[in-house]
């Protein structure tokens, strides 16, 4: 079994362990936490016993071979780095990086290292239906456009005098790197890469606050996709691809519990844990050594990346240098 390292100890990383035992793949022997009490009381949440760090290179000598990074967005690069020169693979929430720069960086000791796995988590890029609405887009003929819409109401996490991190900039967050990257796995996955982009975003008006509202365009040659975001609402719009010979229409570009093809319900499954398909591709992909898929992989990442960074730039979102240097 892979020996398990889970840094950070938020609502996610608990969905993770789980879906992690259910694999049967993975043992979780360390998790890293700022204060060993909170690490503590996590490990009571996930009726797991391991060991607990609040010191990053101690953790990082531990006895682990895969490190799970759930912390803040602007940590995932320098955290990921520190992991792979410690010799561990690295499963990464999205975003893993902030900057093409960053992608390239890892990429870089990624080819020098064959023996050494990296994975961004868009968790939902993995699941059976996911590839279900990819099969369909074939089915409707040429495509003609698409309107995408991933809006989630986190409104009651601005009831604090304090900037939440969910809209911070020196975070590296706001609601385009937040819901929106599940957005752009979608179009990089099912249409390509797009020719031209754009994106006009509502930024909270706290200073160093981030975008809450946004929407966008990805122009291709022949057709756009549309998109809209926002974590300070909810939208019960669905989300639509238009061909030649029909329309798909999505509940939701993420969950996919309700597919429908010109009307006709198409039967999508997906399981209880979300997580678990991507926990088990990386398991299988470390064990089977397929170094040159993982890069392929990390190819994605940094088209989806590139596009991020486009869009940002375009909307003014600036994030600090700091966050962005490799």
């Amino acid at each position: 079994m892979l020996k398990l390292g889970v840094v950070g100890t938020n609502w996610i990383s608990e969905k993770f362990i789980t879906a992690a035992k259910l694999t049967n793949e993975y043992q979780l022997v360390s998790v890293y936490s700022r204060r060993v009490e909170t690490g503590m009381a996590f490990l009571k949440i996930v009726k797991e016993s391991a060991d607990v760090f609040d010191d990053w290179s101690q953790f990082l000598v531990s006895d682990i071979d895969v490190v799970y990074l759930a912390s803040p967005n602007a940590w995932h690069f320098s955290q990921m780095m520190d992991a792979l020169q410690a010799g561990k693979h690295v499963l990464v929430e999205k975003p893993a990086v902030l900057s093409v720069a960053q992608v390239d960086a890892v990429h870089q000791f990624l080819t020098e290292h064959p023996d050494q796995y990296v994975l961004e988590a868009a968790k939902h890029t993995y699941l059976p239906a996911f590839g279900k609405v990819k099969g369909l887009i074939g089915e409707i003929g040429p495509v003609i456009g698409a309107q995408l819409t991933y809006m989630d109401n986190a409104s009651a996490q601005l009831n604090s005098d304090k900037l939440p991190t969910l809209w911070r900039l020196s975070a590296g967050r706001g609601v385009l790197y937040d819901l929106g990257i599940y957005v752009i796995y979608d179009v990089i996955l099912w249409f390509g890469v797009p020719e031209t982009v754009s994106y006009r975003a509502q930024k909270l008006a706290q200073p160093g606050g981030a975008d809450y509202f946004g929407v966008g365009e990805l122009q291709y040659r022949d057709f756009s996709v549309k998109f809209t975001l926002g974590n300070l609402n909810d939208s019960q719009a669905t989300s639509e691809i238009y061909g030649k010979n029909g329309t798909i229409i999505i509940d939701h570009p993420t969950h996919f519990e309700r597919v429908t093809r010109n009307g006709e319900a198409i039967a999508v499954t997906n399981p209880e844990n979300t997580m678990a398909p991507e926990v088990q591709y990386f398991a299988e992909m470390i064990k089977q050594q397929r170094h040159d898929e993982m890069l392929a992989k990390w190819e994605v990442t940094r088209q989806v990346t590139a596009i991020l960074e486009a869009l940002r730039e375009d909307a003014g979102i600036e994030f600090p240098a700091a966050i962005l240097c490799v």
